[in-house]
C-alpha cells in the first residue's frame, strides 16, 4: 500500500497531502466540510506545500431500492475517477434523485467535471 502511494505521489513528502472522500445525503455536512477546506487553505498554520484535496458526493436522502440501486452503479463506475483526480470537486447526486428514481442517470453525474 505504501509503494502504491509513493508511486502516485513521487513529487509530495511528508504530511503534503491530505485527502478527503465524503458520501453523504445532508447538505449541511457538505457545506460544512466546504468551510473547513477554506478555513484551512487560509490558515497561516498551513506549510507553503500542503495540498488539501476535497471530493464530496451528495447522495440523495431516503431514495427507494431502485434509486439506491442505481446511485450504488454511479458510484461503482466512477468512484475510482474521484480518487484519482488531482484536485477538489463536489458531485450532488440530490438534484438527480427523480432521474435515478425513474430512469438511467447519464455519467456526467458522477464524470469529469
Amino acid at each position: 500500500m505504501r509503494a502504491a502511494a509513493r508511486e502516485f505521489y513521487p513529487q509530495l513528502r511528508g504530511p503534503d497531502l491530505e485527502e478527503h472522500l465524503e458520501l453523504r445525503d445532508v447538505p449541511y455536512e457538505h457545506e460544512a466540510l466546504d468551510v473547513l477546506r477554506r478555513d484551512r487553505w487560509r490558515s497561516r498554520d498551513r506549510p507553503a506545500r500542503e495540498r488539501l484535496r476535497v471530493k464530496t458526493v451528495l447522495l440523495p436522502e431516503a431514495p427507494s431500492i431502485a434509486g439506491l440501486t442505481r446511485t450504488l452503479q454511479l458510484l461503482r463506475r466512477h468512484l475510482p475517477e474521484l480518487v484519482a483526480m488531482d484536485g477538489s470537486t463536489h458531485r450532488d447526486l440530490q438534484s438527480m434523485q427523480s432521474l435515478l428514481e425513474t430512469g438511467r442517470p447519464g455519467d456526467e453525474a458522477l464524470g469529469p467535471g
